[in-house]
């Protein structure tokens, strides 16, 4: 008896499982943690999407940072005022 072949994956089927690292962790957690202390909502809104774009960029660490950036920013200047 011959063995039965698998046809080959198609697009549908195909899934790449990718896991956030733990530096990507450490990060959204920290990033959504300091978005919460701002008060605008329009910036508020802008960063959530970012960490949104950065989780479906494949776990995207660069984009974290740069986020992480711009909430300290955002941070440093409302505590200014």
């Amino acid at each position: 008896m011959s063995a039965l072949k698998q046809p080959p994956n198609t697009p549908d089927e195909i899934f790449i499982h990718i896991k956030p690292t733990k530096e990507f962790e450490l990060l959204y957690f920290e990033i959504h943690q300091k978005i919460q202390l701002l008060d605008h909502a329009g910036v508020i809104r802008f960063l959530y999407n970012l960490l949104d774009d950065a989780e479906k960029d494949y776990y995207n660490t660069e984009l974290l940072k740069i986020t992480k950036k711009i909430v300290d920013t955002c941070i440093d200047d409302q505590l200014r005022i």
